[in-house]
């Protein structure tokens, strides 16, 4: 995601000062005014994202398991390998900051700002359904992922709803 050298000092900051704590499997993270991205050392880790507070969605690459944060400063995280979070539409990738983010038990609304034309990829299942404003000029259907690409717009909000 392309920031500006004032942004990126703002992350290195909250390293130094998030807490994490682990609470019967849930971890807690607290602090985590800019950061927004975890990453785990599991390959394919599985999230809960019914019981993970403020997680927007997750992404596989190479060994680990990064894990998208909403805007807030406090999080729960639960890993469960029972969990089946494939089941739901989730982010996987952005090139953009999510600066506002909504969700019900069957749809969840995330409002992206960046600085370059968008590139946003979700995980959707067949039984979900994406609204998008403005509407992307490019779209990529690679199985359950949906990319969006957008020509002249650094915002957008995205609805993904479930049936």
């Amino acid at each position: 995601m392309p920031i500006f050298t004032s942004e990126y000092i703002l992350k290195v900051m909250d390293f130094y000062t998030v807490s994490m704590a682990r609470d019967n499997g849930t971890w807690l993270f607290d602090g985590m005014k800019e950061l927004k991205t975890i990453r785990i050392e599991e390959k394919n880790a599985a999230v809960d994202l019914d019981k993970s507070s403020s997680t927007l969605g997750l992404k596989h690459f190479e060994n680990h398991t990064y894990i998208s944060l909403d805007e807030g400063v406090k999080h729960t995280l639960k890993i469960d390998k029972s969990a089946n979070y494939k089941k739901r539409s989730y982010l996987v990738s952005s090139n953009a900051k999510a600066v506002e983010h909504t969700h019900g038990s069957k749809n969840q609304t995330i409002r992206f700002e960046g600085h370059v034309d968008l590139k946003l990829t979700f995980h959707l299942p067949k039984e979900c359904t994406l609204d998008v404003t403005p509407k992307s000029y490019k779209t990529i259907v690679n199985g359950e992922n949906v990319s969006l690409e957008f020509k002249n717009s650094k915002k957008a909000v995205v609805n993904a709803l479930c049936r």
